[in-house]
């Protein structure tokens, strides 16, 4: 199967900046792929100040603009286990899937809770088998 180029846009979690994805950055953009890594609110290196946020609704306003009802459920939903995360435990992980099931779960075995560190090569390659089969 030929590989075309893809944009893939990375959104970091809690504590953590765009610079967390700077090992699946240089993976993906190896591959041919565009990258964008946002930094979010308070994170990073956004102009926000930790002390200006009131909720947590003031820390997603950029995304939460782009998540709109009428797109809610739009895009493909893919979940990826961490088989060894410590922070989410299998059983959590599950429940989530269970609560909001997604179009498919995939899971890296080996991988603890920052798998763009622990298994960064894994991660590349699933997010392009994602991207290959549904965009």
């Amino acid at each position: 199967m030929e590989e075309k180029q893809r944009h893939f846009v990375l959104v970091h979690g809690a504590c953590y900046g765009a610079w967390c994805w700077y090992k699946l950055i240089t993976l993906l953009k190896s591959a041919g792929h565009k990258v964008t890594a946002l930094d979010l609110a308070a994170s990073g290196v956004h102009p926000k100040q930790v002390h200006e946020l009131r909720s947590i609704s003031d820390y997603s306003v950029q995304i939460e603009a782009e998540l709109t009802k009428e797109r809610h459920g739009t895009v493909p939903r893919i979940y990826i286990v961490c088989g060894q995360d410590k922070t989410l435990k299998l059983d959590l992980q599950r429940w989530m899937i269970q609560q909001n099931p997604p179009d498919e779960v995939k899971l890296i075995s080996d991988s603890d809770h920052m798998v763009m560190f622990s298994k960064p090569q894994e991660l590349c390659c699933c997010l392009q088998e994602i991207a290959n089969k549904y965009f």
